[in-house]
């Protein structure tokens, strides 16, 4: 259902379980999930259940790229310096920003905001 709103908690997610996610609707970043291990995490009262970051590729395209197709043209855009948008995107994307590199240990810690907030 688009627009439902459902914490993973709610969920019974299994090995193998699949679902899809969509980040930002208006931008439609569509997101399909496979469950590949539940492992319970040791815990000073009981088990946590709580979702962990096992691994990933490249950065996250930064908020209000455009979607998938308005990413793929910044990366475009940013191989080419020649390109008319080149510069502009320098200019609005963070100075360090590398679409190759994956900060593993940024998205653990941002998941474990999420996960304080009880959005999942």
């Amino acid at each position: 259902m688009r627009g439902a709103s459902t914490a993973l908690r709610h969920l019974d997610l299994r090995a193998g379980s699949e679902f899809v996610y969509i980040y930002d609707f208006g931008d439609e970043w569509t997101h399909d999930i496979r469950v590949e291990k539940v492992l319970p995490m040791p815990s000073e009262r009981s088990p946590d259940w709580s979702p962990r970051l096992l691994g990933g590729a490249r950065a996250a395209p930064p908020e209000d790229a455009g979607g998938p197709l308005g990413y793929a043209n910044m990366l475009t855009a940013l191989r080419d310096p020649g390109h008319p948008e080149h510069t502009e995107y320098l200019n609005w994307l963070p100075r360090h920003y590398d679409p190759e590199r994956f900060d593993a240990w940024s998205l653990d810690h941002a998941l474990a905001l999420v996960i304080a907030w009880g959005a999942i």
